[in-house]
């Protein structure tokens, strides 16, 4: 079993479970949330799998936020969204401030959750092979503000063989992957030689065939990203300056946020505060008491 709660915003819902309600079974057909309050209610597993996408619609148009918690059942949240192959939803942790709590007055704190980003890959490049079965693409760990200040480019200073450095060229960083004379370079050797030199900053995998020979004939070429467009965070309705992504422990991330003052808008401390991060799509949100 689980409890779902369910608060309405600025007007009133109704979620319609498509599955109507026999005498052989106590499960509700409908469920139906005034304006500005909040309802829980104990469903079964089968119930909330056919009414999820209701809840998340609903979520992502500010109509209304929900929690799902298990209610005697170990694990029951992480069991419902396996069940549902769900498992690339967002899902919050945590909130924290330093150790104190969200105020009123607008702050910088960090949250906590498992894939905060929805699948997105952030801040991101691709260096091309000399066939189209065989790449190499970097991504940025922490992208942050910066992610997509990195340049890359392939060169051939024709001795020496493969080398990878980076450096800073008008306040950005670039990765130069020297193929030094050799023509038999591959997209393992060349990620390798990447992710030595640029451990904790930038990490490159093969894609396709990893010995598929890389080429010289390759521009200057930015990272594309950053924390992108797909990720927002609101808190009480007031969207949040995004300060930075740490990806480093996926799929458990953190993102820093600052949040402006909320006091204007007639919240007090004691008052709940909607948090909602939407990410590629897809709509997580929790409950906070300013203080």
């Amino acid at each position: 079993m689980l409890k779902v709660t369910i608060t309405a915003n600025d007007s009133p819902v109704t979620i319609q479970d498509p599955r109507p309600v026999t005498q052989n079974n106590n499960e509700q057909a409908v469920v139906s949330v005034l304006e500005n309050t909040t309802r829980e209610m104990v469903m079964q597993w089968g119930q909330l799998e056919r009414i999820q996408s209701q809840l998340t619609d609903l979520a992502a148009l500010d109509l209304i936020s929900f929690v799902i918690e298990p209610v005697g059942v170990a694990g029951g949240v992480a069991e419902f969204a396996e069940q549902n192959a769900n498992l690339d939803a967002p899902s919050i942790d945590g909130v924290d401030n330093g150790g104190a709590a969200i105020t009123v007055a607008g702050d910088t704190f960090d949250i906590y959750g498992a894939n905060l980003l929805g699948g997105m890959v952030q801040a991101s490049a691709t260096v091309a092979a000399d066939t189209a079965l065989g790449s190499v693409l970097l991504e940025a760990l922490n992208p942050g503000y910066a992610g997509n200040l990195y340049d890359f480019e392939v060169v051939d200073s024709g001795s020496g063989g493969l080398a990878v450095t980076h450096s800073t060229v008008a306040g950005r960083i670039v990765i130069s992957i020297d193929l030094g004379g050799s023509t038999t370079e591959t997209c393992t050797g060349v990620a390798a030689a990447i992710n030595t030199d640029m451990a904790g900053l930038v990490f490159a995998t093969v894609v396709d065939t990893g010995s598929t020979v890389i080429s010289t004939e390759q521009a200057v070429t930015p990272l594309t990203g950053g924390i992108g467009t797909g990720l927002t965070v609101f808190l009480a309705g007031i969207a949040c300056v995004v300060d930075a992504i740490d990806i480093t422990g996926a799929p458990q991330y953190k993102i820093t946020v600052t949040s402006p003052a909320v006091g204007g808008f007639g919240l007090a401390a004691g008052d709940t505060a909607v948090l909602k991060i939407t990410s590629n799509g897809k709509v997580v949100t929790s409950n906070l008491t300013l203080v």
